[in-house]
């Protein structure tokens, strides 16, 4: 839809952490002291608004002209409801892009002067067929790497012919940093955008492919250690109708014992594996009062715990010579082995 007036000036809303594209709408929330009289006066005069994204996407105040790009998107506003005190919430459709000559700072709003920028058509038709079929399949491939029913979006790709209206739709929805986001609304023509968009798409999909494998692993954890708990409830289920609780107690009293024993740990690991196959085949069986008997002795085991070192080999000649007449050779013996 061509502007139904010349354009000399329109009211500039200058916005942040995002890019509007000409062919997609999108919703805005409208609150700062610049911008509510600006979309006040684009409302008053046929709805035509110009969004200029800010060159820095975390500044909240209100920009002077020199944060701005200087080139924008011309908007209908399509819907607007809110208050000046509370702010606004708009829903604007981007129809042109627009190269601004000049912003001034008429007070209250920044206003800019400028022209529609308009592409040159690729003049060989068989370029734009590839570039859009690459497009396509690109799309469609991202899509298919998303965690949701997108079902509806690839027909919606699939019926999009204009080369320039679906690398629009594509830039506004692929996740990358805003400044390559205006690189794209500033290109010269649609080829050079769709080119470096495919390069941008490329990246996302490489980087979906490894999220789709870590949720997959994750996946796959998740549902074994469901599977094992789902078997250990049925596990003492049937245990409990075979008036076998108390052997699932005492299993877990012999796992407590085993885990405030403090063993090495290549101890620990042979214990656990009795213990193991101790609650496999559980009391009525013969071995399990051997294997039972072998981890409370490992449990027993003063692994951690050591007397201190009191061996005094004079003290002890002492003693043995006031205790035992004679027998050098065998006090001798004694005093070597205290030695060693």
């Amino acid at each position: 839809m061509e502007p139904t007036f010349t354009i000399q000036t329109v009211p500039i809303l200058p916005i942040r952490n995002t890019v509007v594209f000409p062919g997609v709408a999108l919703p805005l929330r409208v609150g700062r002291p610049k911008s509510i009289p600006a979309i006040q006066k684009a409302s008053a005069e046929k709805g035509w608004i110009l969004t200029v994204t800010q060159k820095e996407e975390t500044d909240d105040s209100d920009p002077k002209t020199s944060d701005l790009h200087r080139v924008g998107t011309l908007c209908k506003i399509e819907k607007m409801r809110g208050s000046e005190k509370n702010g606004y919430q708009v829903l604007v459709r981007g129809m042109y892009r627009f190269r601004i000559a000049d912003i001034k700072d008429v007070g209250n709003h920044f206003e800019a002067t400028g022209e529609i920028w308009n592409e040159l058509p690729d003049s060989d038709p068989k370029v734009q067929k590839a570039l859009l079929e690459s497009l396509k399949k690109m799309a469609k491939e991202i899509l298919g790497l998303l965690p949701a029913d997108t079902n509806q979006l690839m027909e919606l790709v699939e019926g999009i012919d204009d080369l320039s209206y679906l690398a629009y739709v594509a830039a506004a929805n692929l996740e990358i940093p805003l400044g390559q986001k205006q690189e794209l609304l500033e290109s010269e023509n649609a080829r050079s955008r769709v080119l470096s968009l495919l390069g941008f798409m490329q990246t996302q999909k490489e980087s979906l492919i490894v999220q789709g494998e870590i949720r997959d692993k994750l996946s796959h954890k998740m549902g074994k250690v469901q599977r094992e708990a789902i078997l250990r409830h049925q596990l003492n289920a049937i245990r409990e109708e075979l008036g076998e609780e108390d052997e699932s107690k005492s299993g877990d009293e012999l796992r407590k014992k085993v885990d405030d024993a403090k063993m090495p740990d290549e101890v620990r690991k042979v214990a656990l594996e009795e213990l193991k196959r101790l609650e496999t085949i559980g009391n009525g069986s013969p071995e399990s009062h051997v294997i039972r008997n072998y981890l409370d002795l490992l449990c027993a085991m003063p692994w951690n715990k050591s007397a201190a070192d009191t061996i005094d080999l004079e003290s002890a000649k002492k003693i043995l010579d006031e205790d035992h007449y004679g027998l050098p050779k065998v006090k001798k013996r004694i005093l070597q082995t205290l030695a060693v």
